[in-house]
């Protein structure tokens, strides 16, 4: 037995039932038919929903068997007539990404924005880069002269100054990039110091890599003379993340287990040795990291508990423990569970640092020194514990030479400091000493220092609930395709 209908519009189907009572389906080209009087619609057979169009084996008694016929799972488009378009329980979820289009503002005198050749020596608001690639992770390095990134597909790329092989242009044949070149490689994480040319990353593969200014073994190789190319620098293959402080260089494996090279004069290995210079690679068996932040002779960690702790220098009370003493040990900075926190530098003397934390509540919270009143509390003087600024809502905070960025959980950036290269983006170079508002556009923070990079923000949508939902009374379980309860719901 068989008959003829038509499918919506212009898709036919020649409807059989063989000996064993299984439905087939039969596409044909043209025609239209009824069925005991009565015109039959089926679903356009485009239609990502419509199971024939999905499924070469189709069992009507059991339209989710797993054999190729749950025709929501490779859906990508939704149409009016998808009853999970229109339900009330059924919700699209949009977030922010981390990853974005690169733009920057400040110092540009060496191209170290990626705007491009023929571009001014300072810029005072962000533009953006010339180039369309989506970045995941920004670092600036040796105050805002270069900058490296790495793309969400995990190539690196950098742009900038070049001076002591920063960028492993080997041999150095380019006093700067002018424009965003490609590393080889595939990357996971990369780090600079903020205040001198050492560059350190890990590639996908877990080894570690460096480059650039190695005066004080910062590399860990063994020895102090320059890098000019990238090089690995351990044989280990569990790396998971670094960071540089401005003569020394951390590096974390994948079970949080912490090792340091290079200088500290401070102690901010947090070996419980001040002043040394270590030239390879050394295990610091007091404490297990999960992220951590550098400022200038100064490492602040989260352990893998969640706990903040500080060491090296304290000359402004940048620990926020109630006074200025170094450490050459980690010490508990009494907050946990932070969403945010950073290490920066603002002064003229190497022990004047400030640290900013966005606590879990979205407060931020900043201890230190206050020059430039970069915590926006109208004076400048040091704060040996940590205060509240007063901002609110807060998910990402950046500084590294006084000035500081602060986006929300919106992504509307805010910023504070000296602002003397037009590093906030506000279109001008004079000191704010308020959180001010730079753009309510959404986007994601990497750095700021005389150069600050951010990224736009990519809206991310979750997939909608693929399968029946109470909400719609009319609609038969048993029979998701009925056109009618479709309709209905």
């Amino acid at each position: 037995m068989s008959a003829i209908i038509k499918a919506d519009p212009g898709y036919f189907f020649i409807v059989g039932i063989d000996a064993s009572l299984r439905l087939s389906f039969f596409p044909v080209s043209s025609g239209s038919f009824t069925i005991s009087g009565s015109e039959v619609i089926l679903r356009n057979s485009a239609e990502p929903y419509n199971p024939f169009a999905v499924c070469e084996i189709f069992n009507p008694a059991d339209p989710f068997e797993e054999n190729n016929v749950d025709p929501f799972v490779d859906c990508e488009e939704y149409t009016i007539e998808d009853p999970y378009t229109d339900c009330d329980s059924c919700e699209v979820a949009v977030t922010l990404s981390d990853s974005g289009l690169l733009y920057g503002t400040g110092i540009n005198t060496y191209y170290q924005l990626g705007l491009g050749v023929n571009t001014p020596n300072e810029v005072k608001t962000f533009g953006a880069a010339d180039t369309d690639l989506i970045f995941k992770k920004v670092v600036s390095g040796r105050q805002g002269a270069y900058t490296l990134a790495i793309t969400t597909d995990g190539d690196l790329w950098a742009c900038g100054g070049n001076s002591y092989g920063a960028l492993g242009d080997n041999p150095v044949t380019n006093a700067f990039f002018e424009a965003l070149t490609q590393i080889p490689g595939k990357w996971k994480d990369i780090a600079v110091s903020h205040y001198y040319n050492t560059s350190i990353g890990i590639k996908t593969d877990g080894t570690l890599w460096g480059t650039g200014y190695n005066a004080f073994g910062q590399l860990g190789l063994g020895h102090q003379n320059d890098v000019y190319a990238w090089t690995q620098l351990s044989s280990n293959t569990d790396w998971n993340i670094v960071e540089c402080t401005h003569f020394g260089s951390f590096a974390v494996t994948t079970g949080g287990v912490l090792y340091y090279t290079g200088l500290t004069s401070g102690g901010c290995f947090g070996s419980g040795i001040g002043s040394q210079t270590v030239k390879t690679w050394t295990l610091n068996t007091s404490i297990l990291v999960s992220k951590m932040s550098g400022g200038y002779d100064y490492m602040v960690v989260q352990n893998t508990e969640g706990d903040l702790y500080a060491a090296g220098y304290n000359g402004s009370g940048q620990f926020g423990v109630g006074n200025k003493t170094l450490s050459s040990s980690f010490i508990s900075i009494g907050i946990s569970n932070p969403i945010s926190f950073c290490a920066g530098w603002n002064g003229g003397n190497t022990d004047q640092g400030v640290t900013f934390v966005v606590k879990s509540d979205g407060s931020l919270w900043a201890a230190g020194s206050n020059g430039f009143t970069i915590m926006g509390t109208g004076d400048t003087t040091d704060k040996i514990n940590f205060i509240d600024t007063g901002m609110t809502g807060c998910k990402k905070v950046a500084s590294k030479e006084r000035s500081v960025l602060m986006i929300k959980t919106d992504g509307s950036l805010y910023g504070c400091g000296r602002n003397f290269y037009g590093e906030l983006g506000l279109g001008h170079n004079t000191s704010v000493t308020t959180f001010t508002s730079v753009s309510a556009l959404a986007w994601n923070l990497w750095a700021c220092t005389n150069s600050s990079l951010i990224t736009a923000s990519i809206e991310v949508a979750e997939e909608i609930e693929a399968f029946p939902t109470t909400d719609c009374p009319e609609f038969d379980e048993t029979d998701p395709y009925e056109v009618s309860e479709l309709i209905n719901c």
